[in-house]
């Protein structure tokens, strides 16, 4: 299973269109740093049994952390601050991070693996599909239409 997170833009104190380098890569790794330390604190209170942070070799294909849960869950984050100048992300663009390609590798690399897209801003459009994935009846049907 993988999922999308948006958070809220005003929460986390930063604009959405971000010019590439420099301020954006700041603001990216503060938005990764402010993630990263909500994992830890679930860590703490003993919510998950481990995080790891830029996992090498496989399991940091595509992801910035990587946690095992309490009931034995593995689940992969990746985090983008911002989608360039866009204010919103389009299946073609996380197409274009290989987010797809990265998701369904570390999904099917386990049981109990799971993969979660972390950004502050909106992918109506994949939720949307999404929507329409899970509210037909058979799956067969709905990758042929």
């Amino acid at each position: 299973m993988w999922c999308f997170y948006p958070e809220s833009v005003e929460k986390e104190g930063f604009s959405v269109s971000l010019e590439k380098g420099g301020r954006a890569d700041k603001i990216g790794n503060q938005y990764e740093n402010r993630f990263l330390a909500k994992l830890l604190i679930r860590l703490v209170e003993e919510q998950l049994i481990s995080v790891i942070v830029e996992p090498l070799g496989e399991d940091g294909d595509g992801v910035e952390y990587v946690v095992e849960t309490a009931s034995g869950n593995r689940i992969f984050y990746q985090c983008k601050a911002s989608n360039g100048a866009k204010d919103k992300w389009s299946p073609s663009d996380l197409n274009g991070l290989r987010i797809y390609e990265h998701a369904q590798k570390h999904v099917l690399s386990g049981t109990n693996n799971y993969y979660h897209f972390i950004s502050p801003i909106p992918y109506d459009s994949l939720d949307d599909l999404c929507d329409r994935a899970r509210t037909n009846n058979r799956a067969k049907d709905f990758v042929n239409i």
